[in-house]
């Protein structure tokens, strides 16, 4: 800590304009982590990580986790990826509230970030 003290009131000095301050607390905190490393996934990142890319699977969005709808996912029965593996189309059965839609429907949203896979106990 000594060091870096002395290292801030040379560079200080030297370079007049900044405060001895300002250098040192640019200089002294942890670098973090980049943005794309920290960014939620869309669902077909997360699907594609799967088996059959994600059929029989459940995912839910973290918005709905966060406000207490933990009985409200999202079913995979198909889907339709474009060359790039990032875009094309997710079909499924919704679970909304402890209600399962019979009906096989486009999930909504898919490129939207925030995704969760959810595993059976958590749903």
């Amino acid at each position: 800590m000594a060091t870096a003290r002395a290292l801030c009131t040379l560079l200080g000095d030297a370079l007049g304009k900044m405060s001895r301050r300002t250098l040192c607390t640019v200089q002294l905190t942890p670098p973090q982590a980049p943005k794309w490393e920290t960014r939620q996934k869309n669902f077909f990142e997360l699907a594609t990580t799967l088996p059959r890319n994600g059929a029989g699977y459940r995912f839910a969005r973290r918005i709905w986790l966060k406000d207490g709808r933990c009985d409200s996912f999202w079913t995979v029965v198909g889907l339709k990826l474009k060359p790039d593996g990032l875009h094309g189309k997710a079909y499924g059965r919704l679970t909304w509230r402890g209600r399962q839609d019979p009906r096989i429907r486009e999930i909504r949203s898919p490129r939207k970030r925030g995704w969760r896979y959810l595993r059976s106990s958590e749903a």
